[in-house]
């Protein structure tokens, strides 16, 4: 499957995976249950291979500034320990 994005909308996925990661990565943090940890933890696993795809595409496609995100107060679950990260990455 060949999917062409514009760098807007490459932006609003890679922030909205950046989102979900961060909330996902809180629920399995903040949950005493031991199902829970381990179905968040695998798929933190598997949602950040996409991430890191989806990112290095568009990184290649539309350069590193793809990762500077301006929705900084969209509407989500806020972590206990703070607000999601949404820096930029550093790709390896």
């Amino acid at each position: 499957m060949n999917i062409t994005l514009d760098r807007w909308q490459a932006q609003y996925i890679l922030e909205a995976l950046r989102v979900c990661e961060a909330q996902w990565l809180e629920t399995s943090r903040a949950s005493n249950d031991d199902d829970i940890q381990a179905d968040y933890g695998n798929s933190l696993l598997r949602l950040q291979m996409v991430q890191e795809y989806v990112e290095r595409e568009a990184v290649d496609a539309f350069g590193q500034d793809v990762n500077k995100f301006s929705h900084h107060g969209i509407p989500v679950t806020q972590p206990t320990s703070g607000s999601p990260d949404l820096q930029p990455r550093k790709l390896a």
